[in-house]
């Protein structure tokens, strides 16, 4: 089962794909990435720390 996160601020709801990293400059640092449910085919990148201040994970009421 994938994890889901939604965007504080626009709500869509995300699936995590994988760790990653992204080249900015000349260094390398930890990014993300991810699917919007609602365009799968579509696979979007942003850094570790922009990631998990945009999106909080959703919690499955079944799991608690």
């Amino acid at each position: 089962m994938s994890i889901q996160y939604k965007n504080t601020k626009t709500g869509d709801v995300c699936l995590l794909e994988t760790a990653c990293h992204i080249k900015i400059g000349d260094n390398w640092v930890n990014g993300v990435a991810y699917s919007n449910t609602n365009k799968l085919r579509e696979v979007f990148v942003r850094t570790k720390n922009d990631f998990f201040n945009s999106f909080e994970e959703i919690i499955d009421e079944v799991e608690l």
